[in-house]
């Protein structure tokens, strides 16, 4: 409850500040097309949030990779964005940003071989490669956003388990949630073992954790490819994140 309560208070002091560069946040806004398209409220809750991130995440370059106010704005406004009407608690218990200049092998080499775009550790940092933060901004509609990504996955480990469950509102439930979920991620892997071109990214059949964060950024970026493949889903995202990219 201390912890708690500290927390709000430091926020407070910290949105009463108002530390911000401003011309680096509406670049990075101008630069995601689903926070480009926010009215004028939405984009100062997004700002408020954004102030806060900043404050309490620590960006690190790796591999020689140099952090500037464009590479922590724009992780910042994508991260931010998922939390818009969650809140920024949805990120408590880890500090840590890193960013790599291009795709990287983890350091534990948990998958030998492998190159990744980023990766998400439960209770832990963020790991992101730069070049394809960039590439996947850049194009707003092509569902490829490994911020998006990787954030969402964020949200999904909150309640300790990346399991494609993040934890829920009150007011949705989580047998709904389970269900339509575990159908359309079935749906989906029949899809790829019978070799059937689909909207969504294969790679969201590899288990319900990708599932829930590869459905993520495909909702941010081209949300009618989401609602035409799986309806169901659709409405839930919707009601989960408390916005509609297609309204």
């Amino acid at each position: 409850m201390l912890l708690t309560w500290w927390r709000r208070w430091r926020r407070k002091r910290l949105l009463q500040s108002g530390k911000l560069d401003d011309a680096a946040f509406v670049a990075a806004v101008e630069g995601v097309r689903a926070a480009r398209a926010l009215d004028a409220a939405s984009r100062r809750r997004l700002r408020e949030l954004v102030i806060v991130f900043l404050a309490e995440k620590e960006i690190t370059g790796m591999g020689g990779f140099s952090v500037d106010d464009r590479v922590c704005y724009l992780i910042a406004v994508q991260a931010c964005l998922l939390v818009l009407e969650l809140g920024i608690e949805c990120y408590d218990g880890w500090t840590s940003v890193y960013v790599y200049p291009g795709s990287f092998r983890e350091a534990d080499g948990e998958a030998e071989g492998g190159v990744f775009a980023g990766v998400a550790m439960q209770g832990g940092a963020v790991a992101l490669s730069w070049t394809d933060a960039v590439d996947g901004a850049a194009d707003g509609r092509d569902g490829f956003n490994p911020v998006l990504h990787e954030f969402a996955h964020k949200l999904d480990m909150a309640d300790g388990a990346a399991n494609g469950v993040p934890p829920l509102p009150d007011d949705m439930d989580p047998a709904e949630w389970g269900r339509e979920f575990a159908d359309a991620f079935a749906e989906l892997g029949k899809d790829v073992d019978d070799g059937r071109r689909t909207r969504i990214d294969p790679y969201g059949a590899t288990n319900p954790a990708e599932f829930f964060a590869v459905l993520s950024e495909t909702f941010f970026e081209k949300p009618q490819a989401v609602r035409k493949e799986m309806p169901a889903v659709h409405e839930l995202l919707v009601r989960y994140y408390r916005q509609d990219p297609m309204a």
